[in-house]
């Protein structure tokens, strides 16, 4: 009877383990699906064989549904995190206020459902899943989409071209060949993040030499300039944590380079700008930046409201026209975190920010991951795009969550 006993709970261990291990795979499956999301390529591949459809739409309803759904599975979890998170609990109340003033309401409605799920999501996700659950899953899904990029290009290659602006270039299963090469260098950083664990090496090494193929290939140099950034940053925090010798060398490095960029950057200006391959007022951004300036100054308590201004191009009367006379087309965003969220939000937003950089939230996060996270995704703070929604959100708590 007592050997019956055993075996019975031994199956019903066994039975557990494997609800378990279901379990998990079904919450790193949503996190995959999220993070393809966001990395905008479930909207932007099938727009290449089917082209623009409504229908792509469900995208998005499915993920926030999906976000939703996971908060109520970890609710619990989700509040605790939240107290380590309320910089952005306040970002997300003052985009819902900015709905009383924007001018776009529909867009300001939608980005804050969007931004709140998202929210909410990775709240969840900071207390439930560990940095290397994160960042592995985020290498192999990446990974993954540089391969059918590749793939694009030697069985497709028109698919796998812009069809638009600068139509030819190579865009992988992305829009724009910008997207291409910021992905690529994000991908390198995170195959830099697995080799230093020490596992699975060889592949690792091939994803990191793949994505360096892709990032020239894409002819992007923002890419180019933040890898640049984001594996010399790696370097020193790896050199920072292993002895003193390793700090003392690693901090000499990075002063001797900062001391070298100074006097470079300011003498030798014009080749920098050959080499790059940029104009002096890099590519239009200053006449972009100057007109987002112009126009957050016109309201800068308050703002225009989230998401409120990049959709009226063809709209004459709408406060777009101000940032498109100065640039003279019609830029998708203000190619700057700090401005982009000025012209939106207004200098309220500023402190949410320096909350999270140089207040009380300095104590929630920790250095090597804030800088490892922040140079990829340092294209803008709150660009008007869906990707905003499953992007910054979730590596900003899971940062504050281990602090917290």
């Amino acid at each position: 009877m007592a050997t019956m006993y055993k075996r019975v709970f031994a199956d019903v261990l066994d039975i557990a383990a494997f609800l378990n291990a279901c379990r998990d795979h079904a919450m790193s499956a949503v996190f995959v699906f999220i993070m393809i999301v966001h990395t905008s390529v479930a909207v932007t591949l099938p727009a290449k064989f089917i082209g623009p459809s409504s229908i792509l739409g469900g995208v998005w309803a499915a993920a926030v549904l999906m976000c939703l759904a996971y908060v109520a599975i970890k609710p619990i979890a989700t509040l605790k995190a939240a107290l380590a998170a309320w910089p952005f609990i306040g970002l997300g109340l003052w985009i819902v206020a900015s709905i009383s003033w924007t001018v776009t309401p529909y867009e300001t409605i939608r980005g804050g459902i969007l931004y709140s799920a998202s929210l909410l999501y990775a709240l969840a996700i900071a207390a439930t899943f560990s940095w290397d659950r994160i960042i592995k899953l985020l290498a192999w899904t990446l990974l993954v989409l540089l391969c059918l990029s590749v793939a694009l290009a030697l069985i497709a290659p028109q698919i796998g071209q812009m069809q638009g602006e600068l139509a030819g270039a190579w865009s992988g299963v992305w829009a724009e060949k910008q997207a291409l090469g910021f992905h690529a260098s994000l991908a390198l950083l995170a195959a830099l993040a697995m080799l230093w664990r020490g596992e699975q090496m060889w592949v690792w090494v091939g994803a990191i030499g793949l994505s360096l193929m892709i990032i020239i290939a894409s002819r992007s140099t923002t890419a180019i300039v933040m890898t640049g950034i984001g594996v010399g940053l790696l370097t020193w925090f790896g050199l920072f944590y292993r002895g003193f010798a390793a700090k003392l060398i690693g901090t000499w490095v990075a002063y001797a380079g900062a001391i070298l960029a100074v006097p470079l950057s300011a003498y030798a200006y014009e080749a920098l700008l050959t080499v790059s391959g940029k104009t002096s007022d890099l590519s239009g951004r200053r006449e972009i930046w100057d007109g987002v300036r112009a126009l957050g100054d016109m309201r800068p308590e308050l703002g225009w409201g989230y998401q409120g201004i990049w959709r009226g191009e063809q709209d004459m009367i709408s406060p777009m026209q101000w940032i498109i006379d100065r640039a003279q087309f019609a830029p998708a965003n203000a190619h700057s975190s700090w401005l982009d969220a000025y012209v939106q939000l207004g200098s309220p937003v500023w402190c949410c920010w320096w909350f999270v950089w140089f207040g009380l939230g300095q104590h929630f996060w920790f250095v090597a991951m804030k800088i490892f996270v922040y140079c990829p995704f340092a294209r803008a703070a709150l660009v008007p795009s869906h990707s905003l929604a499953f992007q910054r959100p979730i590596w900003q708590c899971r940062w504050n969550s281990n602090g917290f």
